[in-house]
């Protein structure tokens, strides 16, 4: 049973990455208007960087410097921009406690297993950062599976280059509508009784 609760419990890391992939990627978010607000924002003035000297009072400036930086970043934002920000933020937040527990459960059950089999410490680390490569891996093979088959969908193919994809039904209205208006031309001068031809 320790090898069941180690491949269960790595699926449970798996699984919430990979829901997190395609949650995240459905995200309607304007990246590019962004971005480009958070390159038009003046970044503050740094603190020296000799407080590196000591590292936590560096770090710890370094840290209000960067919140700084992202508060006039969100304040220069439009309503919009700020509610897929946040709506994005909050949605990979939540996905990345869910991963965060479940990497912990499989990680004591790989150490579960190690100590089952009296394997060495270092075996564990490889067992266990091999398999969330892993599942990170599985992920993006997956994702990138899925933007492949999208993108060559034949129904996607066709409408490129058709504004709303509605070029081909335009396109065949146009057709009918001439057809019709020949059908009538041809009635009309073939009718004996019609004022015009008198």
């Amino acid at each position: 049973m320790p090898w069941a609760a180690f491949a269960g419990a790595w699926l449970l890391f798996a699984g919430p990455i990979y829901q997190a992939s395609i949650e995240l990627g459905e995200e309607q978010i304007e990246r590019e208007a962004i971005e480009a607000t958070a390159r038009g924002v003046a970044q503050p003035r740094r603190s020296s960087p000799w407080w590196w000297l000591v590292p936590p009072i560096g770090y710890l400036l370094d840290r209000r410097h960067s919140t700084r930086y992202r508060k006039l970043v969100f304040d220069a934002l439009g309503t919009e921009h700020r509610r897929q920000l946040v709506h994005y933020t909050e949605k990979a937040s939540g996905w990345a406690y869910v991963a965060g527990g479940a990497l912990l459960l499989a990680a004591a059950e790989t150490w579960n297993l190690c100590v089952e089999h009296d394997w060495p410490t270092w075996l564990f680390w490889v067992l266990a950062s091999g398999m969330a490569g892993l599942c990170g891996l599985l992920t993006a093979l997956r994702s990138r599976r899925a933007r492949a088959l999208l993108g060559n969908d034949p129904h996607r193919r066709g409408e490129r280059g058709r504004p709303g994809g509605q070029g081909h039904h335009s396109s065949g209205t146009s057709d009918a509508s001439d057809a019709s208006d020949a059908s009538d031309a041809s009635e009309a001068a073939d009718d004996p009784d019609d004022p015009d031809d008198r």
